[in-house]
């Protein structure tokens, strides 16, 4: 919930801040030690919670899915009160109606945007940066345990203490920044203490924890991207760490139409992530990064995500705390945008595809962080919600609001044709958008599946038994598991490679085939039963191809196409060094993606270096002796496509 300008502000702050120093001391006060665990994340799986601030958006999901783990709503300081919904021009209780929906429907997770910076009590109109100095004040009267203040928190205490069955997740308050929160908020880096915000979270959360009866409470930290060291409250009162993901997050543009200061002329703008042709790559919707290579140096490559997302998530990891993406919804996209506010299935595609190789992200990171080679972040975000929302008719998504293409201001409710958040993002709405939601939704274990929308069986079946291979060819594995079970039956299990389903046998056997020599391969299992329901997957088994039968000698042509060699495997070919030398690869791209990172092994040394479209590299390798030997080819940072390899000696 935010307008651009506002969102776009603090996002620099992030870039400016993405270089600082370690996270603060976490807390040790007395009541910080004291405190038991808060509501964190599950024991396995993910959550998925849909709909912001109003029930239609997940009534709407319905159509689609199971039933979700929850839903998010806000919670307003100034009015000690759930924010009201603009409905058609009057303000209606949208949230508080959600929130007494979802705790109807048994055991459902309610995340609560408790939010001052808005609207924050004191302020009664003005620009800007009035009430970003008003909110700053109320932290520091927070931090100081102000305790009228903390008495507007007593009405939702009692809303939660009164259903007990249901789990609430507080934000407090919800993408916060240097500008609306920090007493410093001009100093940046290290500079940067923060001690207003830091105090007013461990104030807010002790006062609240101290009050709840039943313990089904817990706090989000959610910072924007980029400031998340310098503001971490300590890792006492934390239970999840908080990220919105829009646009781009998932470094993926936005297209903004807005009227010009003259009052009449419009002005069509695309904003990206990056310095075009610098830090961002048009063609490829990818933002430009450098990337640490085994060697030490720095290393030009493409991102599908931002680079302080990735070290937002990196810190979670460090300091062993879950993310949760508290707000999840794609943007305009590009201009010419349809007046049912729906976007290409293209490019809504490619968000949903981005939002899941987030959550599943194992891979490089940008080299500020000083680590190479790839990092496994697939278990830190445990929680996504995802708005579903069509925004059309305004932040609360409620069908009967108006929206215009004059109504500039947000005053009718809705926003401006082709303005930024004009989109239409609910999932029953799309065709090829909905299947990759769904399959992302089943390849990253999260609990809510689709189908079976409104009921029914949703029970999941055991994880596989053990996975193992009882044998293997040049080009095909042969895979065993042990069966699962289902209260009402399995219909089938899912072969995933490398994170990709190649076969749903309906037994416990599978012979992957079509595989490359000397080629190691990552393999999973999944049971999936007729509703659609998934289990976990079982514990990754990774197989090595036998060589294939021909060896090729060198100096000489190893290969005229390499071929497609997926993020993270390795394509090998055996060869025969005929004499006693110094030997290069010349190693060709058929791919269409620039700055590849690329490792060439051979004669026990390894070699990275990036490589782009159509570009042929050469990688060196001293005193090598006569022989057979292996050749091996990984992609490090991506997929890769190569051509032509060929061994010469120099």
């Amino acid at each position: 919930m935010k307008r651009l300008h506002i969102w776009l502000a603090a996002g620099l702050l992030g870039v400016l801040a993405a270089c600082s120093g370690p996270a603060p001391t976490p807390s040790t006060s007395p009541q910080a030690a004291l405190r038991g665990q808060g509501v964190g994340a599950p024991a396995s799986g993910r959550l998925l919670l849909i709909g912001q601030s109003s029930k239609n958006t997940y009534t709407d999901w319905q159509k689609v899915g199971q039933e979700a783990a929850g839903g998010s709503v806000y919670y307003e300081l100034r009015s000690a009160d759930f924010n009201k919904g603009n409905l058609g021009g009057s303000l209606v209780n949208l949230h508080r109606e959600f929130a007494d929906f979802l705790a109807t429907r048994g055991g459902k997770y309610v995340q609560v945007g408790v939010s001052w910076k808005d609207n924050p009590p004191g302020y009664n109109g003005g620009d800007e940066n009035l009430k970003a100095s008003i909110s700053r004040g109320v932290t520091q009267s927070l931090a100081n345990r102000d305790a009228g203040l903390l008495a507007k928190f007593d009405p939702l205490i009692a809303y939660i203490n009164a259903r007990p069955g249901t789990k609430f997740l507080l934000r407090l308050d919800y993408e916060v920044s240097p500008f609306y929160h920090c007493e410093d908020y001009q100093a940046t880096g290290s500079a940067l203490k923060c001690l207003a915000y830091k105090g007013a979270f461990n104030s807010i959360a002790s006062y609240v924890a101290g009050k709840v009866t039943g313990g089904n409470v817990g706090f989000i930290y959610h910072p924007v991207r980029g400031v998340f060291r310098e503001m971490y409250p300590g890792a006492a009162w934390v239970d999840w760490i908080g990220l919105s993901v829009f646009n781009h997050e998932l470094c993926l543009p936005i297209y903004n139409r807005y009227v010009a200061n003259n009052g009449t002329s419009i002005v069509n703008n695309t904003i990206y992530n990056g310095e075009v042709g610098r830090s961002y790559d048009t063609a490829a919707k990818q933002c430009i990064n450098y990337v640490r290579a085994s060697n030490g140096s720095a290393v030009k490559a493409n991102f599908d995500l931002d680079a302080n997302v990735l070290a937002m998530m990196k810190f979670a990891k460090d300091n062993g705390k879950p993310m949760i993406l508290s707000e999840t919804a794609p943007m305009n996209f590009a201009a010419g945008q349809q007046a049912s506010g729906a976007e290409s299935e293209s490019d809504m595609t490619l968000w949903v595809n981005r939002l899941f190789r987030l959550v599943s992200y194992n891979g490089p990171l940008p080299e500020y962080l000083g680590v190479a080679g790839n990092v496994d972040l697939s278990g830190v975000v445990k929680a996504v919600v995802y708005m579903n929302t069509d925004l059309r008719y305004g932040w609360d998504g409620y069908y009967g609001q108006t929206y215009s293409v004059t109504d500039t201001d947000n005053s009718q409710g809705g926003f401006r044709y082709d303005e930024d958040w004009y989109n239409n993002a609910q999932l029953d709405k799309y065709t090829q958008t909905r299947t990759a939601f769904c399959t992302g939704l089943t390849n990253t274990g999260f609990g809510t599946r689709c189908g079976g929308g409104g009921g029914g069986d949703t029970a999941a079946p055991t994880t596989p038994g053990t996975l193992s291979s009882p044998a293997k060819t040049s080009s095909s594995v042969s895979l065993t598991w042990g069966a699962s079970t289902d209260n009402v039956g399995v219909a089938r299990y899912e072969v995933l490679r490398s994170g990709t389903v190649v076969g749903t046998p309906t037994g416990t056997s599978f012979t992957v085939t079509g595989l490359a020599p000397s080629t190691a391969y990552s393999f999973q299992v999944r049971a999936v039963d007729a509703a659609g329901n998934g289990s976990g997957l079982t514990t990754p088994l990774s197989v090595t191809t036998s060589a294939g039968s021909s060896t090729v000698n060198i100096p000489g042509t190893v290969t005229t196409s390499a071929g497609s060699i997926a993020s993270g495997t390795t394509r090998s070919f055996e060869v025969n060094a005929t004499q006693n030398a110094k030997y290069k690869f010349l190693v060709t791209s058929n791919s269409s993606q620039n700055s590849q990172l690329v490792t060439v092994a051979f004669n026990g040394e390894s070699v990275q270096q990036a490589i782009s479209a159509g570009q042929t590299i050469t990688v060196y390798f001293q005193a090598v002796t006569s022989g057979p030997k292996t050749l091996s080819l990984r992609a490090d940072s991506s997929a890769v496509s190569l051509g032509r390899v060929e061994g010469q000696t120099w």
